[in-house]
């Protein structure tokens, strides 16, 4: 390679002081040199920091954000801040191989792939060590490419992706809405758009952590269920049954029971059984519990689309962030009821383009659609002050160009 591009790895960090390090080191240690490393701290509450604030190394920078936004948003923030043209990607508990980056570019640039991952080595808690994904599956990825697996599982991990930034310009950002799971969202999105070169050979070691199956239940079948929604054009019915996500989904969903006990039961008789269950019940009945689902996603879009076009909302900030939202909007001759403030301060102005600015206080309406358009920064004490004055209708927008999404 004649001219090393530079690769901006990203890792999100909360509350890793027992395995930063490892992961920090991993990338540090590359026998590829022009990375840029960027962690962001999503606001931890132990020594994780100080821990990273420690490494005197040029190629490392540290953001800290204020308050715990979860993965995606602090994925989000890396790839904002990143300056390379390839971005990587690391967990805060993980391991690459040396020779990972080096091997991944040189195998992108020769193949002219924009995108690509590899397996890795899983780490159980008894120090098994395992290939993932399972060697079957790696076949029909060599055979059939990534796009063919994911609707059944995602085998795109995340730190072993390494992509073009045109992938991320095109793909765009993590998505928020995700509590979980942003992960596979992020993979089918890619693979949607993008031939994903494979390298097959594994180059990085993944650490099992134990979690709470209790604490996660509800956010992992949430995620499920968007995943499914957001994704139903590439997932078709069987896919949708035998999935990892839907199966979880439907073993903890009250509403997916009878479809869950009918899926156990199917798999305790014969083949010919099981093949007629599959296709006389059990694909019908949950085909319409996902247009059920989808109806609702729908609506609650078409709602906030025709609030906009109607004028029936306001922008939150008229700062930077509100400014270049509402003159977006503008273009499209969309333009708000009033600007929103917490309080008047003395430099406030009380009408802006003609529009007024008022003050929390002030609205009376407390079913106004209002885009909460503010940094970061001061976005918990807004979500505050409106889930106590008693607004419900209310959606974050500080990436301007979110827009294109409504």
């Amino acid at each position: 390679m004649e001219k090393e591009p530079l690769v901006s790895v990203i890792i999100p960090m909360y509350n890793r002081a027992g395995t930063i390090r490892r992961a920090i080191d991993s990338v540090l240690r590359q026998t590829y040199r022009n990375i840029e490393l960027i962690v962001i701290d999503d606001a931890s509450t132990d020594n994780s920091v100080q821990i990273v604030q420690e490494y005197a190394e040029s190629r490392l920078r540290l953001i800290i954000l204020p308050r715990n936004a979860g993965a995606a948003r602090a994925r989000n923030a890396g790839m904002k801040a990143a300056q390379g043209e390839y971005i990587a990607f690391q967990d805060s508990d993980d391991e690459w191989l040396p020779d990972k980056i080096r091997i991944q570019m040189e195998y992108m640039l020769r193949e002219g792939f924009l995108v690509s991952f590899c397996p890795y080595l899983l780490v159980l808690d008894d120090a098994t060590v395992r290939i993932w994904p399972a060697e079957n599956v790696i076949r029909l990825i060599k055979e059939r490419g990534a796009g063919v697996v994911l609707p059944n599982q995602n085998v795109i991990g995340t730190p072993t992706l390494v992509m073009h930034r045109e992938v991320m310009d095109r793909i765009g950002y993590f998505d928020e809405d995700f509590s979980s799971i942003e992960d596979y969202d992020y993979a089918i999105r890619i693979a949607k758009e993008y031939k994903v070169g494979f390298w097959e050979e594994p180059l990085m070691k993944a650490y099992r952590q134990e979690v709470s199956l209790t604490t996660d239940q509800k956010t992992y079948r949430e995620s499920a269920q968007k995943l499914i929604v957001k994704h139903s054009d590439y997932m078709d019915a069987e896919d949708r049954i035998r999935g990892t996500q839907l199966f979880h989904t439907m073993r903890y969903e009250e509403e997916f029971e009878p479809e869950y006990r009918g899926f156990r039961e199917a798999y305790s008789k014969g083949d010919a059984d099981r093949q007629r269950y599959f296709d006389e019940v059990l694909l019908k009945n949950l085909a319409k519990a996902y247009i059920r689902l989808k109806r609702v996603t729908a609506y609650q879009r078409a709602v906030r689309l025709r609030n906009l076009r109607t004028g029936q909302f306001a922008i939150y900030g008229t700062g930077k962030i509100g400014r270049e939202i509402y003159g977006r909007l503008k273009q499209r001759r969309l333009l708000p009821r009033f600007f929103l403030v917490s309080s008047y301060g003395g430099g406030t102005e009380r009408i802006l383009d003609g529009i007024p600015v008022r003050e929390l206080a002030e609205i009376a309406d407390r079913g106004t659609e209002i885009i909460v358009a503010v940094s970061l920064e001061t976005q918990e004490a807004i979500l505050r002050n409106l889930r106590q004055g008693g607004f419900e209708n209310y959606f974050i927008l500080d990436d301007p160009e979110e827009l294109d999404k409504y």
